[in-house]
């Protein structure tokens, strides 16, 4: 399992026959852009799995460099590389003007969250771009990390406007009618 709190450097949670350990994430296969050198230091908002990927996103790198656009993925089934050569990438997801919120797994894609865009992510494998991220939903996402509710299939999530039910489409469909008064007043 690994944690993030966007405050500090994410967490690594392992258990085995010793017990329940709690350890740093190792950020030494974490470059940066510029050069090959591993980043200072590592902190992000938001973290989810996906087709043998780790991924976070929202990231402050080094020396308070922030990324709010960008998604770092992972070398496939080696969760702690992030090396380009290596098989690791990032994207910059620049549609809206906030930054990106939550990720989570739906059905065969993944669902990327900002306030006012959401992203859908299709996994297409290939050795230097293994998913594909299409802005799908323009002026509407969700209120924060925590605002989201992944099922089989869609999610529930609280937007700006309304809460939603998503199933990855260019469509929400607004489910918090009854309620939307008292929520946003």
């Amino acid at each position: 399992i690994v944690y993030t709190n966007g405050v500090d450097i994410p967490k690594v949670v392992c258990s085995g026959a010793g017990g329940v350990t709690v350890r740093d994430f190792y950020k030494t296969n974490i470059h940066n852009l510029e050069n090959t050198n591993p980043v200072t230091s590592f902190v992000a908002k938001t973290v989810s799995l996906f087709n043998g990927k780790l991924m976070f996103a929202n990231t402050i790198e080094g020396t308070a460099r922030t990324y709010i656009n960008r998604g770092r993925l992972s070398k496939l089934d080696s969760f702690e590389d992030f090396r380009a050569a290596q098989g690791g990438e990032i994207v910059e997801l620049i549609e809206g003007s906030t930054g990106i919120a939550a990720m989570e797994p739906m059905s065969d894609f993944i669902v990327v969250y900002k306030e006012d865009v959401i992203y859908r992510g299709d996994w297409i494998g290939s050795p230097n771009v293994s998913v594909r991220f299409t802005a799908t939903v323009q002026n509407e996402g969700t209120v924060g990390t925590n605002a989201i509710a992944p099922l089989p299939g869609y999610h529930y999530f609280v937007g700006k406007r309304n809460i939603y039910k998503y199933d990855g489409g260019k469509q929400l469909q607004p489910i918090g009618d009854p309620i939307r008064d008292e929520l946003y007043t």
